[in-house]
């Protein structure tokens, strides 16, 4: 489902999707027959299509730009490709294709900067389910050089099976060099070695955390002592995951409900505050912020933090704050977990429609780089600058 321009990565209102694979590039083994055509690739006039995911590392702003354009009811995936940034000037530097559709989630980790590419999906009316319709994979590019690369190094491809609900790799995490993936159509996790670059777990052989084998979207961040967080959609489900081998934890908290009773509040995304021991739940449907004692979980008790946020997208904990991008009115909310300041909000430039974020302490001051999904920019917001400074 589309709401205006936003997308949520839910199962069941979601419109993309991704898979399970094997390898390429200069690092491990390949298979070439499992590789995508990348030999047609060809990128838009502008430094920036549909971006979504955003990454800041040093004085470089990569920018994730899946591209799509509205075909009736579906999105139709171009070429993706990353922008670099340079974050002192505002200078766009580079614009970089990835073979992979769909391009959304970034991270850092041995000298690369790794790209989860989703693929797509398509809504079959005859099961009411969002299956899948082309895989994604993982890119790979060289951070040394990165301002004149011209093509990712290393492709881990993550293929699935056409018109299956088990892919759409819309999550990740980097654990020592290993990323979690979590699926944005049912309740599963993949897992990719990035040192090796080949893919451990995939559509073919999931990690299910769920009994419930229905369709769903994982959200997955950090735990507390060595663990895992994950978050279902579907079910307003939280529970720890064993970041060795994928397992549900029961110790020292079982899987448990954070959402109202008998409605659907829907966990879109997870921030821990490892200072406070507090765990963050942004419930996208409910429009609220929840947060969990990371000692004991939801049998300790769900603490309201925030409410009334209209249709946020993503939350980023910077400086002891959670900012939040919400695209139903537009603006960049600053929450204090504690309750003592009031909520603090930015508007965006018009037709912004704020999807993702990331910062940090610059100076002085929090500097926040957010990508804007409907007009094909990223948006710089700083705390102590009532000047917004936005680039297309």
């Amino acid at each position: 489902m589309i709401f205006g321009c936003i997308r949520f990565f839910a199962a069941g209102l979601l419109v993309a999707v991704g898979l399970s694979g094997c390898i390429d590039g200069n690092v491990g083994s390949s298979d070439s027959s499992m590789l995508p055509d990348d030999s047609g690739l060809s990128l838009p006039d502008t430094n920036m299509a549909s971006p979504e995911g955003i990454i800041v590392w040093n004085d470089r702003v990569f920018v994730a730009n899946a591209n799509f354009a509205y075909q009736g009811a579906s999105l139709v995936f171009k070429a993706g490709f990353i922008t670099v940034i340079d974050s002192s000037t505002g200078s766009v530097v580079n614009r970089i294709p990835v073979p992979f559709p769909n391009p959304q989630e970034m991270a850092i980790y041995g000298g690369r900067l790794w790209v989860l590419c989703s693929g797509s999906t398509t809504f079959d009316p005859v099961s009411s389910l969002v299956t899948i319709s082309e895989s994604g994979g993982l890119a790979g590019i060289e951070l040394d050089g990165i301002d004149s690369a011209s093509e990712p190094g290393v492709l881990i491809p993550i293929p699935s099976s056409e018109g299956s609900i088990v892919g759409y790799p819309s999550g990740m995490l980097v654990d020592e060099g290993r990323a979690w993936l979590g699926s944005g159509t049912s309740a599963s996790l993949f897992l990719a070695d990035l040192g090796e670059g080949r893919l451990l777990r995939g559509a073919g052989d999931p990690i299910m955390i769920s009994s419930d084998s229905g369709q769903n979207t994982v959200s997955i961040g950090r735990g507390p002592a060595g663990t895992m967080v994950a978050a279902l959609f579907n079910q307003d489900t939280v529970m720890l995951i064993d970041r060795i081998d994928g397992r549900v934890l029961d110790d020292p908290w079982a899987p448990a409900s954070v959402g109202m009773e008998g409605q659907l509040d829907g966990i879109l995304d997870v921030e821990i505050d490892d200072a406070g021991g507090r765990i963050f739940l942004l419930l996208g449907m409910a429009g609220r912020i929840v947060s969990i004692d990371a000692a004991t979980g939801p049998a300790g008790g769900v603490t309201e933090v925030a409410a009334g946020l209209v249709v946020p997208n993503r939350m980023k904990m910077i400086g002891g704050k959670l900012h939040v991008v919400c695209s139903g009115d537009n603006s960049l909310a600053v929450i204090d977990p504690s309750g003592d300041e009031p909520v603090r909000r930015t508007g965006l430039p018009v037709n912004c429609n704020p999807w993702e974020l990331d910062g940090g302490i610059v100076g002085d001051s929090i500097e926040i780089w957010l990508t804007c999904l409907k007009s094909s920019s990223v948006v710089r917001v700083r705390m102590d600058d009532p000047d917004i400074l936005e680039i297309k």
